[in-house]
């Protein structure tokens, strides 16, 4: 079974008035869930990844299973 490799976590769903808002009125973090979204989204690639990974490494097996119960 394979662990995570790789992951980012960015959990900045705080208040705070980091200035990376896209906009001119002063405030901060109108553009928050920019980069936070792109994060969840590259965990989900990775974790899709590795799932599809695990269930093919799974299906050779159980075919190579198979092919031997077959064969004897």
């Amino acid at each position: 079974m394979h662990g995570i490799d790789r992951i980012a976590v960015d959990d900045d769903d705080d208040d705070d008035d980091d200035d990376d808002d896209d906009d001119d009125d002063g405030g901060g973090n109108d553009n928050d869930d920019g980069n936070n979204g792109n994060i969840r989204n590259s965990i989900f690639i990775e974790l899709k990844l590795q799932h599809n990974e695990f269930f093919e490494q799974q299906k050779t097996h159980i075919q190579h299973g198979i092919k031997h119960l077959i064969s004897t």
